[in-house]
C-alpha cells in the first residue's frame, strides 16, 4: 500500500483514482496537471495540484505517482509526462486489476495501467508507461512497447511486435507474427495484417446509414 498522486484530471485519471483505491489497497491523496492546464482545484474530493508546486506539498521521499493520461499525439504527450515525473524524483507505480489475467512470467514496466479483463499469454512483454482498458488480448511471445495504448477489446496475436507509442483502437485485430512500427495508429474495428513502418494510420471502413424503408432484412 502506498500514498499515491495521480497525474492527469480526466476521466480516466478519476477512473484510475478509484481503482488504485477499491481494488490495488492504495491511498490516492491528491491529483496534479501543469499549472496552465489546471481548471478545477478538486477531483473526487481530493486537491488538484499545479504539478509545477507539487513537491512542495507532496515529497517525492513520500509519494509515488502515476501518470494516467490518454493518448494525444499519438502517446507522445503521455511519455513527456512520464520522463517529467521521473526527474523530478517520483517513483512510478502500476496498477493491474485483479480480474485481468496476466501470465506469471509476464515483464511489467512501470506506470501502466491494465484494466478489468485483459489477458495477457505466457512470454508476452509489457513495456512501462502502457495503458490497457479493458478486455484486451495479447497473446503468447508478443511485445507491447513503452508508451502503447490499447484501447479495449483489442485481439492482438503471438509474436507481434507493437513499437513504442503505438494506438490500437477498439476491437482492432493485429495478426500474429508481424511487427508494427514505432507510433502506429490502428483505428478502432481495423485488422491489420502485414507488417508496418512507423507512423502508419489503418482505419476500418465506417459503417453506412441505410434507410430501412428501401431495403429488406435480407439486404442488412
Amino acid at each position: 500500500m502506498a500514498d499515491v498522486i495521480v497525474f492527469g484530471a480526466t476521466d480516466l485519471a478519476e477512473m484510475v483514482a478509484y481503482y488504485l483505491c477499491h481494488d490495488a489497497g492504495h491511498r490516492v491523496m491528491a491529483f496534479t496537471v501543469d499549472g496552465a492546464y489546471l481548471k478545477e482545484s478538486r477531483l473526487s474530493d481530493r486537491p488538484v495540484v499545479p504539478f509545477e508546486e507539487l513537491t512542495v506539498a507532496y515529497s517525492p521521499d513520500r509519494f509515488k505517482l502515476l501518470v494516467a493520461m490518454g493518448y494525444r499525439r499519438v502517446n507522445r504527450l503521455r511519455s513527456q509526462k512520464y520522463c517529467e515525473v521521473r526527474a523530478a524524483g517520483y517513483q512510478l507505480v502500476s496498477y493491474v486489476s485483479t480480474r485481468a489475467a496476466v501470465a506469471s512470467n509476464v515483464p511489467i514496466g512501470e506506470n501502466c495501467i491494465i484494466l478489468e479483463h485483459n489477458h495477457v499469454q505466457p512470454y508476452a512483454r509489457i513495456g512501462s508507461n502502457v495503458v490497457m482498458l479493458s478486455g484486451n488480448l495479447v497473446s503468447h511471445h508478443t511485445s507491447i512497447g513503452d508508451d502503447c495504448f490499447l484501447a479495449g477489446g483489442c485481439a492482438i496475436g503471438g509474436r507481434v511486435t507493437l513499437g513504442r507509442g503505438c494506438f490500437v483502437g477498439l476491437n482492432a485485430t493485429i495478426r500474429n507474427s508481424i511487427t508494427v512500427g514505432d507510433h502506429c495508429v490502428v483505428g478502432a474495428g481495423a485488422v491489420l495484417l502485414e507488417s508496418s513502418g512507423a507512423g502508419a494510420v489503418y482505419r476500418a471502413a465506417p459503417a453506412r446509414r441505410l434507410d430501412i424503408t428501401s431495403h429488406t432484412m435480407d439486404d442488412l
